[in-house]
């Protein structure tokens, strides 16, 4: 099983090192260190490829559930996610 460790862009080379000192190599190779706004950004341009009503549909659901879910639990202090789009419709 592979893992992935989502934490802010700024911290990510803390967080490998980390993985790499507790781990031997073979399971440290199994851990991806990823930046959790490169991951929604990923997940954004994704969805942008389909219904654009759709899209805004689950957009907004995707915010919320991290917004109110997600990153207050990952401790991502003031981080917040919101579309750029001044008219979403």
């Amino acid at each position: 099983m592979d893992v992935w460790l989502l934490v802010r862009l700024q911290d990510c080379g803390e967080w490998q090192n980390a993985v790499d000192e507790q781990f031997t190599e073979e399971l440290a190779g199994r851990v991806f260190v990823g930046a959790i706004e490169k991951f929604v950004g990923q997940n954004v341009s994704e969805i942008g490829r389909f219904d654009k009503a759709k899209v805004v549909e689950t957009l907004t659901e995707l915010f919320r559930i991290y917004n109110e879910g997600w990153l207050p639990g990952a401790g991502a202090s003031g981080l917040r996610i919101v579309s750029g789009d001044p008219d979403p419709k």
